[in-house]
């Protein structure tokens, strides 16, 4: 049998290699000085033991005519008050009686001996004592201010700045041929012999 030559080829690619160093950025902030420089504030209270005491005011009068102790004056002119009370329920009785007296036809019983009878056991009270109140004592104070010197305080504020220092190095990009593309052909062998 007889055999056909064949050509062999060997073939190799190119390689292309990238080599990349990347881009460094530094940053550098030295600190800013601030600086604060305060003055207190002043406060001055001048008189505060020299001036004169406070006034202190009670006026109890209201307490003592609720308990009906009151002046003089105040208590004429309570019985006074109640005596006219007084008056004007008696001549409303009286009217009432008139009515009841005059009225025999239909009253039952003995209308004058009932009329004697409540006027022996009714009494007439006579009220001396003041309105009684849960706040019947009377208090003012008056107090003497002192006087006062305010000075506010202050704030003075220097700031130094300090600028920011950038230092920036660029990436590196490296492009080479790392291989290079062969292309090898093999012819076959031929017998020369005849």
């Amino acid at each position: 049998m007889v055999s056909i030559p064949s050509v062999q080829y060997n073939q190799q690619w190119a390689k292309i290699a990238i080599e990349t160093t990347p881009g460094q950025m530094q940053i550098h902030q030295p600190p800013s000085e601030l600086k604060v420089e305060t003055t207190p504030l002043k406060l001055e209270i001048t008189n505060a033991l020299q001036s004169p005491p406070g006034h202190l005011s009670i006026d109890q009068s209201r307490a003592r005519e609720a308990l009906g102790i009151g002046s003089t004056f105040w208590f004429v002119g309570r019985v006074a008050n109640e005596a006219s009370r007084i008056a004007m329920e008696a001549i409303g009785e009286m009217v009432e009686r008139g009515n009841q007296a005059g009225d025999l036809a239909h009253s039952q019983g003995n209308v004058f001996a009932e009329f004697a009878a409540h006027s022996f056991f009714s009494e007439n009270v006579v009220n001396y004592d003041g309105p009684y109140e849960v706040h019947n004592v009377d208090l003012d104070f008056q107090a003497q201010a002192p006087e006062i010197q305010f000075t506010g305080a202050r704030a003075d504020l220097s700031y130094n700045w300090s600028p920011t220092e950038f230092q920036y190095d660029p990436a590196k990009v490296q492009i080479y041929l790392a291989q290079k593309p062969v292309f090898e052909l093999i012819p076959p062998q031929i017998d020369l012999k005849v």
